[in-house]
């Protein structure tokens, strides 16, 4: 790997602003896509990660999210009051719960979808393919520079 140049601090903390000026514009437009719903984008992220088989446990789920487990319990909750997601008796432990889409879940996922594409499209879609493939790959870089907390 090539030797760079160290970077000044006031260059690091403006990349590190706009990055957090993004997340908060993405979870804003999310929330505001997923209101007509009853959803919160952080409640859109959890059940597309159960619809798409990303996880199917809560563990997984915060694993794939980096989320708190305190926190994944209740968010799983109201999910489930709401009548998107339920718990069902993992067969190969008896002990523990899979998450899955409800009847009603399953039913509204393709509108959810379509909804978070339409963010997606309006926040990424000016950026070419290529692109694209570099902002991913720099954005894994950054995760995998920091572990997540408690891993």
């Amino acid at each position: 790997m090539p030797k760079t140049e160290p970077h000044s601090y006031t260059t690091l903390a403006r990349v590190g602003r706009l990055l957090d000026r993004a997340r908060a514009q993405l979870a804003s437009a999310m929330d505001a896509e997923m209101a007509p719903f009853g959803l919160t984008g952080a409640q859109w992220t959890v059940v597309s990660a159960v619809a798409s088989g990303r996880a199917d446990s809560a563990m997984q789920i915060c694993h794939e999210l980096s989320y708190d487990p305190g926190a994944m319990t209740r968010m799983i909750d109201r999910l489930a009051e709401k009548g998107i997601l339920h718990r069902v008796t993992n067969r190969e432990d008896r002990r523990a719960w899979r998450i899955m889409l409800t009847e009603h879940g399953r039913k509204i996922y393709p509108d959810l979808l379509g909804s978070s594409e339409r963010v997606l499209t309006r926040l990424f879609g000016s950026f070419t393919a290529d692109e694209l493939g570099q902002l991913e790959e720099h954005l894994a870089r950054i995760h995998a520079a920091e572990p997540a907390a408690g891993a």
